[in-house]
């Protein structure tokens, strides 16, 4: 409450402080570049996940399909469990 009183008397009136909001992360921008490249090469060296399943999910959202959350989730799942050692096998 002490926070939003202060932000009140030093942030510009047309700021909305009172409600809170979400946002999106642009993920079928960004596998159109760099960090399009980052997926493939990480999903493609996993050890973790059937190679044939990710080659379909990458190959449909080349081709348009929505996969981007599904490959997003996959990818940082892939680099969780490279960083604690973890194995699904």
């Amino acid at each position: 409450m002490l926070l939003r009183r202060l932000a009140q008397r030093v942030l510009p009136p047309e700021l909305d402080i009172t409600r809170k909001q979400g946002f999106a992360i642009p993920l079928h921008k960004w596998f159109r570049g760099d960090w399009g490249r980052f997926f493939r090469d990480v999903l493609g060296s996993s050890a973790h996940f059937d190679h044939g399943v990710i080659r379909a999910l990458l190959k449909g959202q080349e081709r348009g399909l929505v996969n981007s959350h599904r490959i997003f989730a996959l990818t940082m799942f892939e680099l969780w469990m490279r960083e604690y050692n973890v194995s699904i096998r």
